[in-house]
């Protein structure tokens, strides 16, 4: 088949050389036919290589994220009939299936009301799957729930429900617009259940971005500057600063309006001063102009509580500019990110520990630290007389375990083997920890043999 089109391509391009050289006034009898058919192929594979570099150089710049593990996304591009499926790997969105004539709402816009036939334009997530054979015929192979309102559509006084990313009915290809939801070839159903797609966040929009790379790294510095500026704002209790980062619509999930919920900011701000904010795992979905949605990991910690969980944050523009105008938090048992940062505190203080610097060594503690009768002073001068002592030292620990886990305090153990020159033990270390991960200090050791 290639053979054929290159042959006809061939034909072609030695037809429209004979018509130039006829149309040209000047001479070309120095240049011959086939010469010209290989300069116009080149020019043609010039400008095909160049498109295709200009193509890989595009990015959706509808999806942005830091300090991700891979993960999935869909892109529905309304005005183009488009769904895009995403994969986000090294924090870079990448195309890895588009899926071509979709069906969407029979009206145009965005979806206000219930029964208005429109496709709802925003941020949502897939929330489970429903086969085909439990559905209606017009459902195709199976539905993908989205949870269209979402809390910011909640806020916005829309109604409706239903809002489904399915397959189009098989008995039925004549239809060519739904009462709202989205639909595919049920190939692409297919293809989409054959990954773990709950929870997948899904773009809606009446038209996606595309950016070049420059443009897209400008854009994720952007969002990644605003989320971090607003953190610090509140963490630092500039209630000023954190109010500006604030819509005048703001409600939260307590629906607390814009005033409630500064004047409780800063209740907090004042009675609790000290705060460590630590987030990861940040994703941003960009619908356009209209909204904007942060989801991330959150550890709080103040004089008061410790909690962790998943925050998304909707932002909305004010005067031109982007505000945020909701906030949900979800709460989680677990206490991941209080792990990590624990481990990552006694793994940076073995390293200090075998570097034998008293000085880096020293800084893992705080001045209240007490332990086998010492205060600080005294253990300091023990361990500086040791790091004399033992020319090599080796730390090894395992089994890194949270005992208790209070508001700016945490008990942790684990097994240490301890190797310094000919002298070696192995045992159970454990450590009281004070202040907010990330802010850790050692306040109380304990050593016991095994």
């Amino acid at each position: 088949m290639k053979v054929i089109l290159l042959k006809m391509l061939f034909r072609l391009l030695t037809k429209g050389c004979i018509r130039l050289k006829k149309m040209v006034k000047i001479r070309l009898s120095s240049i011959s036919v086939r010469q010209l058919v290989f300069i116009f192929a080149f020019l043609f594979s010039f400008f095909v290589i160049a498109e295709n570099n200009h193509a890989q150089d595009v990015i959706p710049g509808n999806f942005y994220s830091k300090n991700n593990s891979s993960f999935y996304a869909l892109g529905v591009d309304k005005k183009s009939r488009l769904l895009y499926l995403l994969k986000v790997e090294d924090d870079i969105p990448k195309i890895e299936k588009t899926f071509n004539d979709i069906l969407v709402g029979e009206a145009n816009g965005d979806k206000e009301i219930e029964g208005d036939k429109k496709t709802p334009e925003g941020i949502y997530y897939i929330t489970s799957f429903i086969p085909g054979e439990k559905l209606p015929e017009v459902y195709g192979l199976g539905a993908f729930p989205l949870n269209y309102p979402n809390f910011y559509d909640k806020l916005l006084g829309k109604t409706g429900y239903g809002i489904w990313i399915h397959g189009k009915n098989q008995k039925d290809p004549g239809d060519n617009t739904t009462e709202g939801c989205v639909a595919l070839e049920n190939s692409g159903i297919k293809q989409l259940t054959s990954l773990n797609m709950i929870n997948t966040p899904v773009v809606i929009s009446k038209k996606l971005k595309f950016l070049g790379r420059d443009r897209y790294f400008s854009q994720r510095a952007f969002w990644m500057s605003f989320l971090n500026d607003f953190i610090n704002a509140w963490q630092k209790n500039d209630a000023d600063k954190f109010q500006s980062y604030l819509h005048t619509d703001f409600k939260n999930e307590q629906n607390q309006d814009y005033y409630q919920y500064i004047m409780e900011k800063k209740r907090l701000m004042e009675l609790y001063p000290y705060r460590r904010i630590n987030i990861d795992n940040i994703k941003v979905f960009v619908e356009n102009d209209s909204e904007v949605v942060f989801d991330f990991n959150q550890l709080y910690c103040a004089d008061n509580i410790i909690s962790e969980g998943r925050k998304k944050i909707y932002l909305a523009k004010e005067f031109g500019d982007y505000k945020i105008v909701a906030e949900k938090f979800f709460p989680r048992g677990s206490l991941t990110m209080t792990e990590k940062l624990t481990e990552k505190f006694i793994n940076d203080w073995k390293v200090a520990w075998e570097s034998e610097d008293i000085s880096r060594y020293s800084n893992f503690y705080g001045r209240s630290f007490r332990a086998s009768g010492m205060d600080y002073n005294e253990w300091m001068k023990d361990k500086e007389e040791k790091f004399v002592r033992y020319e090599d030292i080796d730390i090894e620990v395992s089994d890194i375990n949270l005992v208790d886990v209070g508001p700016k305090e945490i008990t942790v153990q684990f097994k240490q083997r301890f190797r310094g020159d000919n002298y070696s033990d192995y045992g159970v270390k454990t450590l009281i920890l004070s202040g907010c991960p990330g802010d850790f200090s050692i306040v109380s050791e304990n050593w016991r043999a095994l």
